[in-house]
């Protein structure tokens, strides 16, 4: 359970419910405490009475017929009261309800069972050498305990759902503020970097609040280093490397000894790898979704797929790569949204990826289809060595690159390709060919339709 709400809500509907079911107990235990004291003082005060009342002797013969229990009228609970009187070990009076042997020979109060059901009775001694025992049934003092317990308890049980809706109400307002702190905070760009008020936070949001405008600081710090890093490389390493190119240049032209040719030429090549590795490295660092989903247009996949081409048509040549290309024969022409230099340098790294890779005359063939309504689908076959299962996951990161291989690089081509990809919400797919030869590198596009 990671809702704050939710857990507090089950956290506190379950104390007040477990506390509730502890009152209920308590409310009950003592109810029926009370009410057994209650009904066994009436008990005692009847037969107080009862011993007060003067005993005819002529008409102790009929005292032993029905009395109490066996009238019509009156109310219900009248059946659940009983009455024995002896004389010695002589029975004068007795209810219907009990038998006419000596229910309880234990002086004041006791349980007995009688027909398998439960009576409470109290037994008095009288002054004529006599027995009173007042008995009545515990259903009597069961259900009245049991409907004072419901009555008080319903209202309690009714009112859950209130408790439930208030306690979400409750909850729901205490942690606003965190909601208003995540709204501002949602709302904001890669500009916005000030820090959030706390004016009107709670005292148990200031911590956070105080460590989220702590972090803001420090990012807006970070942000201004990498931001004045990017202007400072690109002057710092570009304009010493030209430097150093058009020396070597020069001293190619005015050489004659083969071996310092050679030489300068491996001086070259570095710098190529040099001038290379420097634009990646600064293309990677100015790729920003924020500011790249401002210019967003519509862009030909076609035309893309083309320009690349073109561009890396002469790396192509000095390895005897042949490329080819397939399009859709469609009147309408393969637009996608994006960012269009970003969408180009994805193409080109993964073309130039795919010649670095392929053999000498090898080939490599490009093409452009629709897959499906919403979709278009940029595949680059090439004819090389393919990646292995085990490390195919790993090519997007950043500076790796597979043991043992001899092409030059730095590892960055295809981690910029995926940042790109996440940037336009491109899918990736890289698939070994069943020939046992060769990659083919899909990227699916969404399909864009052109309002004008």
């Amino acid at each position: 359970m990671k809702s704050i709400r939710m857990r507090l809500l089950v956290t506190l509907a379950t104390a007040f419910v477990l506390g509730w079911i502890v009152l209920a107990l308590f409310i009950h235990t003592e109810t029926r405490h009370e009410i057994t004291e209650l009904y066994d003082a009436e008990l005692a005060r009847f037969a107080d009475i009862i011993t007060h009342l003067p005993i005819n002797e002529e008409r102790l013969e009929t005292m032993h017929q029905p009395g109490i229990g066996s009238a019509e009228l009156g109310h219900r609970y009248g059946n659940f009261i009983s009455v024995q009187q002896w004389i010695g070990t002589r029975l004068v009076y007795r209810s219907q309800n009990v038998p006419d042997y000596r229910i309880t020979s234990e002086n004041g109060y006791s349980d007995v069972i009688i027909d398998n059901e439960p009576w409470r009775f109290f037994q008095l001694e009288t002054g004529d050498n006599g027995l009173l025992i007042v008995g009545e049934k515990y259903r009597v003092r069961n259900e009245l305990i049991n409907n004072i317990a419901a009555n008080t308890i319903a209202p309690m049980i009714w009112t859950l759902p209130l408790l439930f809706f208030a306690l979400h109400v409750a909850i729901s307002k205490g942690l606003k503020p965190l909601k208003t702190l995540s709204k501002e905070v949602s709302k904001r760009d890669h500009r916005s970097l000030l820090p959030v008020a706390i004016n009107q936070a709670p005292e148990e949001v200031w911590p956070l609040t105080q460590a989220l405008n702590r972090l803001l600081t420090r990012l807006q710090e970070a942000f201004e280093k990498e931001s004045h890093f990017t202007a400072d490389a690109s002057h710092e390493l570009r304009t010493p490397l030209a430097g150093i190119r058009t020396q070597t240049q020069l001293a190619l032209r005015h050489c004659k000894e083969q071996e310092t040719i050679a030489a300068l030429n491996k001086a070259l090549q570095g710098l190529d790898r040099c001038d290379r590795l420097v634009e990646q490295m600064l293309t990677l660092h100015r790729l920003n979704p924020e500011q790249a989903g401002e210019h967003f247009q519509l862009v030909d996949l076609v035309e893309l797929a083309n320009s690349a081409c073109e561009d890396l048509a002469p790396q192509a040549r000095e390895k005897s790569i042949r490329i080819t290309t397939r399009f859709d024969e469609t009147s309408e022409p393969l637009l996608t949204s994006g960012y269009s230099p970003g969408l180009y340098i994805m193409l080109r790294n993964i073309l130039e990826n795919a010649i670095h890779y392929t053999p000498e005359c090898g080939e490599i063939q490009v093409a452009v289809t629709t897959s499906g309504k919403n979709e278009i689908r940029l595949e680059i076959t090439d004819s090389g060595p393919g990646i292995p299962d085990e490390i195919r996951q790993r090519v997007f990161n950043r500076f790796f690159r597979q043991q043992g291989t001899a092409v030059p690089g730095a590892g960055l081509g295809l981690s910029i390709v995926k940042q790109i990809a996440d940037l336009h919400k491109i899918r990736l797919i890289i698939k070994n060919l069943k020939t046992g030869t060769g990659l083919r590198f899909s990227a699916l596009f969404k399909k864009a339709i052109d309002s004008s």
